[in-house]
């Protein structure tokens, strides 16, 4: 009863109220994080900007990095974890472009954790590449030539991709092209007399002779081989372990020479990166004399870019190394088994088809890893617009497949217009003005066009009402085109309808 007396008001006088703040701050942040990080181990749609707060402390936001980094690195048996994980990371990077800064510096490692994340579920989903690397004799003197055409994707794009795909599955609807009438991705496969290891890249210029073998230099994504080194490696034609090259061919009994070619510009969107990839394996595993069917490939690629860290679906694969006008779908799953189902299409439907489809190169070049990061960054924050458009994007692929089934030609351009404009409303940077400006001088000549693959420049295609109409559109892109400041040019097109071709000689 002699204690001093003190008000509520002359104890507030006396804290340290930033203390205060940043205490009742770090007790928030914690508890939202907990909440977020129980939604994500749900699998449900929530966006973080949702259920953490904009924090005015340093403290409360180390918090919330030392929850997420927590649980980003928990080791888990649930194949699905790392894309749960990956969303974590995705959230601590969506902190840092708050406009107080708080976590800007943290930012573009988180980025780079949560694609690191799903490389590492997505090569654990679908599985390893088992060829056993004990040693073989190859047959001296064999060539072995791979082709295939490359890809336009006509609806439900994107939905292939990690870890859209893996989560939510994925439906496509894509043709296999020939350019200027023949398909235009290539690889050769030599085993010669002369015991070199030669990788060959026609169109890169570039060509080198490996001596000596480094499992780890096969990643290593600033070498423009890497490509080629990494497919040696998984087809068990290089040693497991570092060692020399000539000791190794020696025991091979050969030496092996690979050449590739893609005649067509670079940044095209036409796939053609993952096809040379798919083509390629396929050229190896011949050699090899090891068999391989279509959905392995299909995986073995997806395997290869995962590792490569471009990222990328099945989607490309699947629309080069398989003929015709196809519908590819896949379940939600770990791992992920894409199903390619050739659409029913007479032969005079798959005319009809080609004679209305107009394909040329826009002129601008574009890196399709960027914008990967981009959309599938917004699937990974769920903002509510995005599962929205995904979903559309998978309707869309399925509507366009019955309708070319059924010869609704009408229906057709409807939806191939509606994959541009979702397209587009994924990451507006899918086109750029040269191309609206081309795009709208042509709309009266068409009923649909689009930019092929991730958008942002390369192959542009159209779908006209006729061959009357498509031949009128081929004229006027050939003047457009060659117009000053003008780079892009009209490519002649068909219908590839046999997709890989292996010959061997």
């Amino acid at each position: 009863r002699m204690s001093p007396r003190c008000s509520m008001a002359m104890i507030l006088e006396s804290v340290d109220a930033d203390a205060l703040i940043a205490h009742r701050e770090v007790v928030t942040a914690n508890i939202q994080t907990l909440d977020l990080l129980s939604r994500i181990d749900r699998d449900e749609d929530v966006s973080p900007e949702t259920v953490l707060s904009h924090y005015v402390s340093r403290a409360a936001y180390e918090a919330v990095k030392k929850r997420i980094t927590q649980y980003a690195n928990e080791t888990s048996h649930d194949p699905a974890q790392p894309f749960r994980q990956a969303k974590a990371c995705w959230a601590l990077a969506t902190l840092g472009r708050r406009p107080d800064r708080m976590l800007a510096d943290d930012r573009a490692p988180a980025e780079a954790r949560a694609f690191a994340k799903i490389a590492e579920a997505a090569e654990a989903g679908t599985g390893s590449i088992e060829i056993t690397r004990e040693v073989v004799r190859v047959q001296k003197r064999l060539t072995v030539e791979a082709r295939s055409p490359v890809r336009i994707d006509l609806a439900g794009g994107w939905s292939d991709t990690p870890p859209h795909c893996f989560e939510r599955g994925g439906a496509v609807v894509n043709v296999a092209i020939d350019l200027d009438d023949g398909p235009p991705v290539r690889a050769t496969v030599r085993s010669t007399l002369n015991k070199q290891l030669v990788l060959h890249s026609v169109d890169l210029g570039r060509r080198t002779v490996v001596t000596q073998w480094n499992s780890a230099a096969a990643v290593d994504v600033h070498d423009p081989l890497a490509m080629h080194k990494l497919a040696m490696h998984l087809a068990g034609l290089v040693p497991a372990e570092e060692q020399s090259v000539a000791n190794w061919l020696s025991r091979l009994g050969c030496g092996i020479e690979v050449q590739t070619e893609c005649r067509v510009p670079k940044g095209s969107g036409l796939g053609t990166s993952s096809i040379l990839a798919a083509t390629l394996l396929a050229a190896l595993y011949r050699v090899r004399g090891v068999e391989r069917s279509t959905e392995q490939l299909i995986n073995d690629t997806l395997i290869l870019e995962q590792r490569l860290g471009t990222g990328g679906g099945w989607q490309d694969q699947a629309g080069g190394i398989v003929g015709g006008v196809k519908l590819t779908t896949s379940l939600a799953s770990v791992p992920q088994v894409p199903v390619v189902r050739k659409l029913k299409l007479s032969s005079g439907q798959l005319d009809e088809f080609e004679s209305r489809l107009v394909v040329c190169f826009s002129g601008q070049q574009r890196l399709a890893r960027d914008i990967l990061r981009r959309v599938m960054g917004r699937w990974l924050a769920r903002e509510p617009m995005m599962v929205g458009l995904m979903n559309d994007l998978k309707r869309g692929a399925t509507t366009l497949a019955t309708a070319l089934e059924a010869g609704k030609w009408s229906t057709v351009g409807r939806e191939i217009a509606r994959y541009w404009q979702i397209k587009k409303d994924l990451y507006p940077a899918s086109t750029t003005p040269n191309v609206d400006v081309l795009f709208s001088q042509c709309a009266p000549l068409c009923t649909a066009s689009g930019l092929a693959g991730a958008g942002g420049g390369g192959f542009g295609y159209f779908f006209c009402r006729n061959a009357k109409q498509a031949d009128q559109l081929r004229s006027f892109l050939a003047e457009r085109l060659i117009a000053p400041g003008m780079m892009g040019s009209v490519y002649r097109t068909k219908i590839n309808r046999r997709g890989l071709v292996l010959d061997v000689k």
